[in-house]
């Protein structure tokens, strides 16, 4: 699914990007620079994450208490692994 709106610990970020869902594993991925900052600000410091993916005004995807598993950049696309 697409999201043109993320959330992650409160700090709301205009950005496009693609998640998927497998389980208890949440798949995000986008080209926006901010958002890999906050990411890269979550790994840094290991804290739990509150997620919130927006499509317009509707939330498509919303949990709290996720773990960063994986945070990769390649060729300008940041990807991020959250697990429950």
């Amino acid at each position: 699914m697409v999201f043109d709106k993320i959330q992650v610990n409160g700090s709301e970020i205009e950005a496009e990007g693609r998640f998927r869902i497998e389980d208890e594993t949440v798949h995000v991925s986008t080209t926006s620079e901010d958002v890999g900052l906050a990411f890269k600000q979550v790994e840094t410091t290991n804290v739990p994450v509150q997620l919130v993916l927006y499509k317009g005004d509707t939330d498509r995807y919303a949990s709290e208490g996720l773990t960063l598993k994986h945070y990769t950049v390649a060729g300008g696309e940041f990807k991020m692994e959250l697990e429950k």
